[in-house]
């Protein structure tokens, strides 16, 4: 892919989400632009709410219909900015019976399906709990040091040792040990358990 380009400072790459032809230099777009990235070039693409992986579940479970096209989470959290565009129900449905999106059948199978008005009121509402769910994690975590989650920790071992005793707070401090390496918040994103998982 790198061969085609001059090395510009900016791409615009469309759909991060969706598996490129076979015979591809990757098999996955979001690839294509990891390899941008690291090459030192910026990028900006576009990727729908129903594509990361973690809501893959959760989406099928409203819609019901498995998206196969992901965006592993680790890739998307690596994002310098993400700005939601958020159309009305009614022009993103507008713009499908348009060809704007899909064309001829595949147009009208999308709006019949995977693109109902209740479905898209659904994955409005996952996307608006994602948002509040970073923001949310944003203010709790700004200042917020390691040294504090120990303290926390700690805190529990005493109130535990003062109203249980000495074993309950032993096993209490052994609980604590083994659950803060997982749970640190320096840990890289993969091996940690997410603050916000609201699912």
């Amino acid at each position: 892919m790198l061969g085609a380009v001059r090395h510009p400072a900016v791409i615009l790459m469309d759909e991060l989400a969706h598996i490129n032809v076979q015979g591809s230099r990757h098999p996955k777009r979001w690839q294509d632009i990891d390899e941008l990235l690291d090459a030192g070039i910026d990028v900006i693409t576009t990727v729908n709410v129903q594509h990361l992986e973690s809501l893959n579940d959760v989406v099928g479970s409203i819609t019901g219909i498995r998206v196969r096209e992901t965006v592993p989470d680790p890739f998307f959290d690596s994002a310098d900015e993400v700005v939601l565009v958020d159309l009305p129900l009614d022009d993103l449905r507008q713009r499908l019976k348009e060809g704007k999106v899909y064309v001829g059948a595949r147009a009208e199978r999308a709006i019949e399906n995977f693109f109902r008005k209740g479905n898209l009121f659904a994955l409005r509402g996952v996307l608006m709990a994602l948002l509040l769910c970073i923001l949310v994690t944003s203010w709790l975590l700004a200042g917020f040091d390691t040294a504090n989650g120990v303290m926390i920790y700690l805190l529990a071992v005493v109130i535990i040792a003062l109203r249980y005793g000495r074993w309950p707070s032993v096993i209490a401090t052994v609980m604590n040990i083994l659950a803060f390496d997982p749970f640190s918040l320096r840990r890289p994103a993969r091996w940690r358990c997410p603050i916000c998982s609201i699912w």
